[in-house]
């Protein structure tokens, strides 16, 4: 349907999806946890290669970085975006520290703070209590765990909620911190408002341009420039979903990631925590479902972990 409309970005993005679901249908049906393992620590090697390559050769290289101040101090990342290294860095580095490869863990962390995403920041953050404090209470990890999606499930109401509440000078840093995202969402929820049961799949960035001067009272302020493009995404899964699926596509979807906590929990407790940890900040500040999270979802049900859930339960 992208291509009849000449809509290349959705085509991208579908053909992206369908290939990233059969490699997770892959890696659940051939793949033993020693070899996701294994992945995993490739995975790392490749980000460790690239970021020597580009601090000796790159865009922003180590002569960039002697004479003047770079944004991202050492590289973008790969793809051009911090974003993605920086979100995969702190998956494999969640991953390795459950998994107590230290030396591993220790490399990825090393990867997150060179990529310097806060999307990245906040994946470490959410997943503290998993490495840490709640290390062998599995019952505290249960119930963390579905806290976290909770307020995943109600994020859209706690959006409109924080607008409603919040004095102008928090908005303001919310949105900068957020790089906009939080007056794109709000102008997204109003496109929702008009039509609650969705507008179409992949259509949502296409059918916001009339609403992207609406949603936050900081649109209307005088000393506000707003993040404006023609066509923008809303750099949420979720807000995208319930806008171009509507309500009932909404709950379908969270069925799908409870559906996959569920069984997380019941196999091993800190790859489910891992795992919505990974979703919350990748799914609600970026719209990003990469490789890190078919990841996840391949480690939980993996069939060989799945039969040794079952056995030990019998």
């Amino acid at each position: 349907m992208a291509l009849c409309f000449e809509d290349w970005l959705s085509a991208r993005r579908s053909f992206q999806t369908l290939c990233m679901a059969g490699f997770c249908s892959y890696l659940i049906n051939y793949f033993s946890h020693d070899q996701l393992t294994q992945l995993a620590k490739n995975a790392i090697y490749l980000l460790v290669g690239y970021y020597i390559y580009d601090f000796s050769f790159g865009v922003a290289s180590h002569v960039l970085i002697l004479q003047t101040w770079h944004t991202y101090f050492l590289v973008p990342g790969l793809l051009n975006n911090p974003n993605y290294t920086g979100l995969l860095s702190a998956g494999l580095t969640i991953f390795f520290g459950i998994s107590k490869s230290y030396r591993f863990f220790f490399m990825g962390l090393i990867l997150v703070f060179i990529s310097q995403s806060k999307t990245a920041f906040f994946c470490l953050l959410l997943a503290i209590p998993a490495l840490f404090f709640f290390n062998k209470e599995n019952t505290k990890l249960h119930f963390y765990a579905y806290v976290i999606f909770t307020l995943i499930a109600l994020s859209p109401a706690l959006l409109f909620l924080f607008e409603i509440v919040s004095p102008e000078s928090l908005k303001m840093v919310v949105n900068t911190w957020s790089g906009s995202r939080y007056t794109i969402q709000l102008s997204f929820l109003e496109l929702f408002k008009v039509a609650p049961f969705g507008v179409g799949y992949e259509r949502s960035h296409e059918m916001v341009a009339d609403y992207l001067m609406r949603g936050s009272s900081l649109l209307t302020s005088n000393n506000f420039t707003p993040f404006y493009v023609e066509k923008i995404g809303s750099h949420s899964t979720f807000i995208k979903v319930l806008c171009e699926l509507g309500i009932l596509g909404y709950i379908c979807y969270l069925q799908f990631i409870y559906l996959i906590l569920r069984k997380g929990l019941q196999v091993n407790p800190h790859i489910a925590v891992a795992f919505i940890s990974i979703c919350a900040p990748q799914m609600l500040l970026e719209g990003l479902n990469e490789f890190i999270f078919y990841f996840f979802i391949a480690l939980t049900l993996q069939p060989s972990i799945l039969m040794q859930s079952n056995r030990l339960q019998s």
